[in-house]
């Protein structure tokens, strides 16, 4: 065998180099190696499969387009009013319930008036109707003697009382308060207790803490009261014109009749002296 020269490190070098040349020309320098297309899907994709891929964010005129339903804005035929600013506290009263309302000036309710007893309310009887009292004399707290005549020409009322009767001393202030108003029109009132001498104390009692300054007269016998009031009826009151003749009687005292007992008195004082 015939001996080879040697080979040099250069040859091979360059004989490598010839071989990778038209490997290296189709391939720019620098492209980096690709993947293969699983190993891509599963780089890009998160690891929540249920979170939806990040949107780009929307334009502002966009998103206002794309409101939540019930922020759209309604058709027109279904819009709602807009809201009204306060009304003046003058405009809010005009407008206030139904039952709170001015009525029409033509349909104004009539003013409440407190109702009068029917038989204090009618017609006066006229003068055959009516009977005289008969004259009579009492002592009055003082013992002094007081007789009916005593206040001739004046609109009287007769109040026969007791100091066990409440609806009494629930009538007597009233009869006190129309002398105070009265008075000077020719108007006197007396009141006449039919208590015994066992509670004669009581009635001075009563009277001086109600601060009464009508005429209070003791039938403590009864003599005047059995003429004048035989059923001996607390209380009893009697109205009497300026010729001390009867008008009108009343027994007992409900809350209200003294309403009707104005009245009275008033169209007593309106007729003519005798």
């Amino acid at each position: 065998m015939r001996n080879r020269p040697p080979i040099s490190a250069t040859v091979v070098l360059c004989g490598l180099l010839s071989t990778m040349a038209p490997a290296l020309a189709d391939e720019p320098v620098g492209t980096p190696t690709p993947v293969p297309a699983e190993q891509q899907v599963a780089e890009e994709s998160p690891s929540d499969p249920q979170q939806p891929a990040e949107t780009e964010p929307q334009p502002e005129e966009e998103a206002h387009d794309q409101a939540a339903p019930d922020q759209q804005e309604a058709p027109a035929d279904q819009q709602l009013p807009a809201e009204s600013e306060p009304e003046p506290a003058d405009q809010a009263t005009d407008q206030a319930a139904p039952d709170q309302q001015e009525a029409p000036a033509g349909q104004q309710p009539p003013a409440e008036t407190e109702c009068e007893p029917a038989e204090d309310s009618s017609e006066l009887p006229d003068d055959a109707a009516r009977s005289l009292v008969g004259d009579f004399e009492l002592e009055d707290l003082d013992g002094h003697r007081v007789r009916l005549t005593d206040h001739a020409g004046k609109v009287i009322v007769l109040s026969f009382w007791a100091t066990w009767c409440t609806p009494c001393q629930q009538e007597l202030p009233f009869l006190q308060q129309y002398l105070d108003r009265y008075r000077d029109q020719g108007f006197m009132v007396i009141a006449i207790a039919m208590d015994g001498p066992e509670t004669l104390s009581r009635v001075r009692t009563i009277v001086r803490r109600n601060h009464w300054t009508m005429p209070v007269l003791l039938d403590q016998d009864g003599s005047v009261t059995a003429v004048i009031n035989p059923r001996a009826a607390a209380p009893f009151t009697l109205f009497l014109d300026r010729s001390r003749r009867l008008v009108r009687e009343h027994e007992g005292y409900t809350s209200g009749d003294e309403i009707g007992y104005e009245v009275l008195i008033r169209q007593l004082l309106a007729e003519p002296a005798p």
